[in-house]
């Protein structure tokens, strides 16, 4: 939540209207405890903040919706042999950042062009 209060509407208000979905791909696993960058304190109730944020955003974005990222084995074969040609995808990364999550969302997204960005991203 650090930077999505602002961020995310500036986001929102340049782009919106520009794209025909807005996907907001939450990835509610706790990271590794070794990945101290990724690692997040109280992390029930900073994403069950996070959850209620982005119910309150899709009510004013008719096109948003929020992805739970599913790790169901047959969901990370699906993602695998979408973007890597086989049966195995790793999670995380080797620094413990997201990796699976990203794919993930991409996978999901309905339509043919996908920009994928963070909410602590501005262009």
């Amino acid at each position: 939540m650090r930077y999505i209060q602002q961020t995310l509407p500036h986001q929102l208000r340049v782009l919106g209207s520009q794209v025909d979905e807005i996907q907001f791909t939450l990835d509610t696993r706790p990271r590794r405890k070794d990945s101290t960058r990724y690692t997040i304190e109280n992390h029930e109730d900073r994403l069950a903040e996070l959850r209620r944020y982005l119910e309150t955003i899709c009510n004013d974005f008719p096109d948003a919706s929020i992805v739970e990222v599913d790790y169901a084995p047959s969901c990370l074969a699906d993602v695998a042999r979408a973007f890597a040609g086989g049966e195995f995808i790793p999670k995380t990364a080797w620094n413990g950042s997201p990796f699976y999550a990203y794919l993930y969302g991409i996978f999901r997204a309905r339509n043919d062009y996908v920009f994928h960005m963070d909410s602590d991203m501005l262009y």
